[in-house]
C-alpha cells in the first residue's frame, strides 16, 4: 500500500514538471504525493498566476477524494501575486472545507527560513522582473531582512522546468552577500535538489529552496520527522 505513513496532496501549476520527481527521488519509505494541476497561460505574470489559482478549489476537493492526509499549494509566485494574508486564508479554507491541515509554498520557505535561523535572506528567484520585485515586499512584510536579491527573468512557463542545475548553482551564488545568514531560493519548479549540498558546503550558510521546505513543513504536518540526505540543513534529522 502506497502511503501507509502519509499521503501528500499537491495542487501545482499546470507546466510544473519538476516538483514530482523532485520529491519521489527525496521521499522516505511510506510517504507517497498525489497531485493535481492548474492552467496557467504560456507566460508567467501577475494577472496569470490570479487567474490560474481560481482553479485552486477544485484541487484541493480532488485530493480529498483521494483521501491524501496533506495539502500543499505549490505554486510560491501566487502568494506574491495575491500579497500577504491570502496563504493564510487557504490554509484556513481548506481546513474548514476538508479538515485537513494545509501549507502554502511560501508559508513552507518563510517557516524553513525561521526553523534554520536565517532572518538576512540572500534571494534568488527564476521568476520574470515583474514578479521577482515584489518578493523583497512581501518577505520584509513578514519580518525578514532581504539584503541581496537576483533573478534569472524567465517569463515563459514552459522555460522554468528546463533550467540546468549549474544555472541555479550559479543564481544561488550570485545572490549571496557576506551579510546574508542564508540563501533563499525561490519557485517550484526549479531542480534545486542537486545543487544544494555543494551550495551550502560552498558558501558555509545554510541554503532553503521553496520544494525543500515544501517538503519538510509537508512531512512535519503529517507528524513525520525524517533524515534525507543530500538535501540540506533543513531536511537532516539530526540537525
Amino acid at each position: 500500500m502506497y502511503g501507509w505513513r502519509l499521503k501528500i496532496g499537491i495542487v501545482s501549476p499546470a507546466n510544473n514538471v519538476v516538483i514530482e520527481p523532485e520529491f519521489y527521488r527525496a521521499l522516505p519509505e511510506g510517504i507517497a504525493i498525489y497531485t493535481t494541476r492548474m492552467l496557467i497561460g504560456d507566460t508567467l505574470s501577475m494577472e496569470s498566476l490570479v487567474t490560474m489559482e481560481q482553479n485552486a478549489k477544485r484541487g484541493v476537493k480532488e485530493l480529498a477524494a483521494a483521501g491524501v492526509d496533506v495539502i500543499v499549494y505549490a505554486c510560491l509566485a501566487t502568494s506574491l501575486a495575491k500579497g500577504p494574508g491570502w496563504s493564510e486564508a487557504f490554509v484556513e479554507e481548506v481546513r474548514q472545507t476538508t479538515g485537513l491541515p494545509a501549507t502554502t509554498a511560501a508559508t513552507a520557505t518563510m517557516e524553513g527560513l525561521r526553523e534554520i535561523g536565517i532572518q538576512r535572506v540572500a534571494m534568488g528567484s527564476a521568476f520574470p522582473a515583474s514578479i521577482s520585485a515584489s518578493a523583497k515586499h512581501f518577505f520584509e512584510s513578514y519580518k525578514f531582512r532581504v539584503v541581496s536579491e537576483k533573478c534569472l527573468g524567465v517569463s515563459q512557463v514552459k522555460d522554468m522546468g528546463r533550467i540546468p542545475p549549474h544555472v541555479i548553482y550559479g543564481l544561488a551564488r550570485d545572490a549571496d552577500v557576506k551579510q546574508a545568514d542564508g540563501v533563499c531560493l525561490l519557485a517550484t519548479d526549479i531542480s534545486t535538489l542537486d545543487v544544494i549540498e555543494n551550495l551550502e558546503r560552498d558558501l558555509r550558510k545554510p541554503v532553503v529552496t521553496t520544494n525543500q521546505a515544501i517538503l519538510w513543513k509537508a512531512l512535519g504536518l503529517g507528524g513525520i520527522r525524517a533524515c534525507i540526505p543530500h538535501a540540506g540543513r533543513l531536511l537532516a534529522g539530526d540537525r
